[in-house]
């Protein structure tokens, strides 16, 4: 093989390497999507592969309308941009973040196409100097030509292939932006902004897992709702900044008797929490309940008013098999509302 159809065949790829980069980055992104947060729409997760396939030259674009004997670049930037829109819808986040990040990311694709599209050019007028060498008749021109193409060749192949790493870098860069946003959105759509707890809506769910599971498998659960005693009297005289620091300091404290990783500590409204106790007994639950109104007893919330002590009051009740999970639930509440009524500051066993 000649030293100038190495080098056209080593042009030819570096001319794809974009492209790869560009269907890599396509297949990072499905890939994120479908591990960190389910698309909560019906794009089905092979079209990031046939996107990706259709950008490495494999197959056609996805496109019905796509112009043919080209690689569909309009077409692949369109569904990334889609995907990204559709998904904003369903997650609970700062919007201005994610369009930065998802708009630099198409960017970041376009911008490697056009430094690609003017390289090519440059090596087009190489190869013509080459050809009107050819055509001179003239042995020692066409040598010259040769030497001075291939060296020119070899240089650009060279810069093209520094500036694809470099682009491929910036495209990973722009993916792993793009994943840790969406991480951070599904991980602030599931917690309390007050108190870093889980919210309600990741406690449901949670629940219903735990009911399942007790119903299904008989795995012991215990489920707790906790209600700090007096609160509108704490908001009443110490003024709703001291009641705001009241339940974050609580929170804390249920977080800390509540430790393991497969339990569920949740701020279920309000004053309310809630703790749902995996793979445990109805001793464990009353223990731990226990624990945090002894716990809660010594704690002092300083505020402009003074100190202020809180207390609560629990209600226990284990997962039931038999029962559906708005009866477990009630049983819970029909405790706590019973400790309530018997004085406060102590747990009661549902029934």
């Amino acid at each position: 093989m000649s030293e100038a159809t190495h080098s056209a065949e080593a042009t030819m790829d570096a001319t794809e390497a974009p492209w790869r980069a560009m269907a890599t980055a396509v297949r990072e992104l499905g890939g994120t999507l479908r591990e960190r947060m389910p698309l909560p729409f019906d794009v089905p997760m092979d079209t990031f592969e046939s996107w990706a396939r259709h950008l490495e030259g494999f197959r056609p674009s996805p496109r019905a309308e796509a112009p043919s004997g080209r690689r569909d670049l309009e077409g692949a930037e369109a569904f990334v941009r889609e995907v990204c829109r559709l998904h904003q819808t369903g997650v609970a986040m700062a919007l201005s973040e994610l369009r930065q990040v998802v708009w630099s990311f198409t960017e970041t694709l376009g911008r490697a196409v056009v430094e690609n599209t003017e390289a090519d050019h440059r090596a087009m007028e190489r190869l013509d100097r080459l050809r009107d060498a050819v055509v001179s008749n003239s042995i020692a021109q066409i040598k010259d030509a040769a030497l001075s193409t291939v060296q020119e060749l070899t240089d650009l192949i060279e810069a093209r292939r520094s500036r694809d790493r470099f682009q491929a870098e910036q495209l990973g860069r722009r993916v792993q932006q793009l994943r840790s946003a969406l991480a951070e959105a599904r991980r602030e759509g599931h917690l309390d902004a007050l108190t870093g707890l889980r919210n309600r809506r990741a406690f449901d769910a949670e629940l219903a897992v735990a009911y399942e599971r007790a119903h299904l498998l008989g795995e012991p659960s215990v489920l707790i709702l906790f209600d700090l005693d007096h609160f509108k009297g704490i908001n009443d005289g110490f003024g709703h900044l001291a009641g705001d620091d009241v339940l974050r300091v609580f929170a804390r404290t249920l977080a800390s008797t509540f430790p393991r990783r497969n339990d569920t500590v949740a701020r279920y409204g309000g004053e309310e929490f809630a703790v749902i106790l995996r793979h445990a007994q109805t001793e464990d639950g009353t223990r731990l309940a226990e624990r945090l109104c002894q716990t809660t007893r010594v704690l002092e919330v300083a505020t402009d008013r003074g100190a202020v002590r809180p207390t609560v009051s629990a209600g226990v009740a284990p997962a039931d098999g038999s029962e559906s999970v708005a009866e477990w639930v009630d049983r819970a509440d029909r405790a706590l509302y019973a400790a309530k009524l018997a004085g406060r500051d102590r747990v009661v066993l549902a029934r």
